[in-house]
């Protein structure tokens, strides 16, 4: 349905615009073995409450090549069904569900409000488009 999920995470103090922070639904990789796209579906069910029947690799891309070896896996889901939110960790607590139409979230970018998106969202997004 054209809609972006993403996840307000609001850190102390108090929620403020000056703390949003918009994030699609992400996690690291912490079960031993799991694949990748594993991954992306149970990290969705804990913060939004969604799971996916198809997930979609849209592009894996290296935050820091000359520091680290993280690597982001980006899928589109589709086939989405609600499902109990599984939240645990304090961080996933505080979360809020927004859902921004693609096109919302290819303004923010355009027009500068790309400060409130996590730095994995934007390229993440932009692979979506395309």
């Amino acid at each position: 349905d054209q809609k972006a999920l993403a996840d307000a995470i609001f850190d102390p103090p108090p929620p403020t615009p000056a703390y949003l922070a918009i994030e699609l639904p992400a996690g690291v990789r912490d079960v031993a073995g799991e694949p990748e796209a594993v991954t992306a579906n149970r990290e969705l069910t804990e913060e939004v409450g969604l799971h996916a029947a198809t997930l979609e690799h849209l592009v894996t891309f290296h935050n820091s090549p000359g520091f680290c070896d993280e690597a982001v896996w980006v899928f589109l889901g589709t086939g989405l069904t609600e499902v109990p939110h599984r939240r645990e960790g304090p961080e996933e607590q505080a979360m809020v569900v927004l859902r921004v139409p693609l096109a919302e979230a290819l303004a923010m970018i355009a027009v500068g409000r790309s400060h409130a998106l996590v730095a994995a969202t934007a390229p993440a997004v932009a692979a979506w488009a395309h």
